[in-house]
């Protein structure tokens, strides 16, 4: 054991670390001044938009039930809105997520209200116009207030909330992509004396007194022995604590399981879990088979000009990469002279590509020839809104789509699409380099990792302003 003297030592030079943690302590501040403004912001916004629902349908600041309707649903909004993390630092910072967040609340705040006034039979009282004026203006309100906040926060308070971390390691340099969060303490446990501590509550009371005012500990070893030690000594400091495994240098993980008593890593998963591919399916034939009448005499008027215009057939089959990298057989208007369409898509499709007929170079400028591909949505073999489905030939640069892009395959974890959110972001067109793919890639990937029904809806509202691209040819 280290002599007392020793001790003494470290704890004399930890208590001088530790006087420089005030500003750590006034972040702290920071953080919960910022989300008290917020929740107090939400609360005045109810009482305002009351108060002009009562200005508006009785000409009085507020009726007595308004006032009492306004108290009565404030509380169980703050409630809502902070369940669905209307607080959260991370969706405070985010225009939608903050906006999505505080709408939810309203809305379901209103349910319950309204639901308990018909149980307890004072549902008549309410007066339907002014409830529904609350209900819009408590929405609208709130929406502009935390639409205002999340970019003012953003602009000007985020680098005073940021994450505080220290950094526990055996080598001699940090990470050097530390860029969300601000580093409060860089230890080398190599140069410290705290192996000779192990099992001393002094080198609890020390490493609780480092870590005080950190929002997280980062532990980094290349050395396994001290990996083990230095895990399970910070499971007793009652503290957020994370470890970067060097194995995991090809990719983050995507969450941790266990088989047999066996802790796992999970390095891959299918996309979307039963419900949700439940949910996309349902608004994929819910919007198909709604727009069938219209789609439906489209085709026909498109199928006859096809045919005035050149002779072939009137649909183009191709075999495209689908989900789980498994081929299908797309359908499109043949927008191409029917001698010389490429049935394996080895020959990009370029800006006034001789091939294309004049009717085909109008319908690909207003991408009317993915029509045909509502009958693939039917069959299950895509759905409205996903990667767009590559040729097998494809290429980017001179080289084949998978050689050009490492990730490439996992972008058809999910279905494919007829449109998808590379496509709304511009990064479309047949004669593409490499750059361009792997910015596809990302998108494709991105939106695979962070799918919801919500992301299709306005994917699909998106893609209403790009139906007609200048990179669509």
């Amino acid at each position: 054991m280290l002599p007392r003297s020793s001790i003494e030592e470290l704890r004399v030079s930890n208590n001088e670390a530790l006087s420089g943690t005030t500003r750590i302590r006034d972040r702290s501040a920071w953080r919960i001044s910022l989300i008290s403004a917020v929740i107090f912001g939400d609360l005045v916004l109810i009482f305002f938009s009351g108060s002009i629902a009562s200005i508006i349908r009785f000409s009085s600041s507020f009726s007595d039930l308004n006032m009492q309707t306004a108290i009565g649903l404030s509380l169980p909004a703050i409630v809502l809105i902070s369940l669905f993390g209307g607080y959260n630092r991370e969706n405070i910072t985010s225009s939608w997520a903050s906006t999505r967040t505080v709408v939810a609340g309203i809305l379901c705040a209103w349910s319950f209200l309204l639901t308990l006034a018909f149980a307890l039979k004072v549902s008549h009282s309410f007066s339907r116009v002014e409830t529904g004026l609350f209900i819009s203006f408590s929405i609208i309100t709130l929406s502009l207030w935390r639409t205002g906040s999340a970019i003012f926060i953003q602009k000007f308070i985020l680098p005073y909330t940021r994450e505080t971390v220290i950094y526990v390691s055996d080598q001699n340099s940090i990470m050097d992509c530390v860029r969300s969060c601000d580093i409060l303490e860089f230890i080398n446990v190599n140069e410290e004396k705290w192996d000779f501590l192990e099992g001393n509550p002094e080198l609890f009371h020390i490493i609780s007194a480092k870590t005080r005012n950190a929002d997280k500990v980062i532990l980094s070893f290349d050395c396994l022995k001290n990996r083990k030690r230095w895990s399970g000594i910070f499971r007793n400091v009652g503290i957020n604590c994370e470890i970067i495994p060097p194995e995991m240098d090809f990719g983050l993980p995507l969450g941790l399981s266990s088989w047999e008593g066996k802790p796992t890593i999970v390095v891959a998963r299918s996309a979307l879990r039963l419900h949700e591919r439940l949910q996309k399916r349902l608004l994929d034939l819910f919007l198909v088979l709604l727009t069938t009448p219209v789609t439906f005499l489209l085709f026909i008027f498109l199928a006859f000009l096809i045919k005035v215009d050149s002779p072939g057939p009137i649909i183009f089959k191709q075999q495209r990469i689908g989900t789980k990298n498994s081929r299908f057989t797309i359908y499109k208007l043949r927008t191409m002279s029917n001698d010389r369409a490429d049935a394996n898509g080895d020959v990009s499709t370029t800006r006034n590509d001789s091939r294309i007929t004049r009717l085909g170079s109008f319908m690909r400028h207003n991408s009317l020839d993915e029509l045909p591909q509502l009958f693939n949505v039917l069959k299950g073999e895509m759905s409205l809104v996903g990667p767009r489905p590559h040729a097998i030939g494809s290429r980017a640069g001179g080289k084949l789509f998978w050689d050009a892009v490492p990730d490439y395959w996992q972008r058809h974890a999910i279905k494919p699409g007829i449109t998808g959110l590379a496509q709304v972001l511009g990064l479309r067109g047949g004669d593409i380099d490499q750059d361009h793919l792997r910015k596809r890639v990302a998108a494709d990937i991105d939106y695979a990792n962070r799918w919801s029904l919500a992301l299709d809806i306005r994917t699909l509202l998106k893609t209403i302003r790009v139906i007609v691209h200048p990179q669509a040819y």
